[in-house]
């Protein structure tokens, strides 16, 4: 409370920078990646992290290796 930030805001930007992690390892694929975050199903990881950079995780993987 004292930084202004709450647990929910915590927990995405953790799962965030996990995520960009691993979709900058090719070896992985978007469903694993979601299993590895604990997400119940790739459709919910895509949902989230489309709210969270405004592009899907396969675009955004994408455009790091332009």
């Amino acid at each position: 409370k004292q930084s202004g930030t709450s647990y929910r805001e915590l927990r995405e930007s953790c799962l965030l920078e996990m995520a960009k992690r691993y979709l900058l390892r090719k070896d992985m694929s978007i469903e694993q990646i979601s299993r590895q975050l604990g997400f119940s199903d790739d459709t919910s990881f895509r949902r989230a992290f489309k709210s969270w950079v405004n592009m899907s995780p396969s675009d955004w993987r994408k455009q790091q290796f332009l």
